[in-house]
């Protein structure tokens, strides 16, 4: 999936089709942290960083953000954490993308649960699980509910 993900970007890039290289850039972070190699997460947000302006679109930026936020998380940079995620959400909710901000607002209600902020992660699991139920997104209803029954002082994979 890794590998198809790098061919896809690479050919959205090229042929000029941003959401297809949009997509692909979202499978290759994902993929990334689901073999929890965050050296590859790093080095996707270095290319990503290096990307001219015209190649960036909103929605890739919220991304970039949102995986900036997570490798920081699994890197133990808490103080790198908050913004990343706040400035994915922001962009998400400001272009309509209700998927990807209950993702991204879950992530965030996560990682304050790990660092035992239950009481801020509580108005975020709220908002992103009455979008998923709007959505009939089940399996992330199912790993909300996780959240919520998880005590604040466990860490999250």
């Amino acid at each position: 999936a890794l590998a198809a993900a790098a061919e896809a970007k690479r050919a959205g890039l090229s042929s000029g089709a941003p959401d297809f290289a949009d997509a692909a850039w979202v499978e290759q972070f994902d993929a990334a942290f689901a073999l929890e190699d965050l050296e590859l997460v790093d080095k996707l947000l270095r290319e990503f960083a290096a990307l001219q302006p015209v190649q960036v679109s909103r929605f890739l930026e919220a991304h970039a953000a949102r995986a900036s936020a997570r490798l920081a998380a699994a890197r133990g940079e808490q103080s790198e954490v908050e913004q990343p995620f706040k400035t994915a959400q922001g962009i998400f909710r400001e272009y309509g993308i209700p998927f990807w901000l209950a993702v991204t607002q879950l992530e965030h209600a996560e990682w304050l649960t790990a660092q035992g902020r239950r009481g801020d992660a509580e108005p975020l699991l709220a908002e992103a699980g009455d979008r998923f139920e709007r959505l009939g997104a089940t399996p992330w209803l199912e790993r909300l509910a996780r959240v919520e029954r998880v005590e604040p002082t466990h860490v999250l994979a």
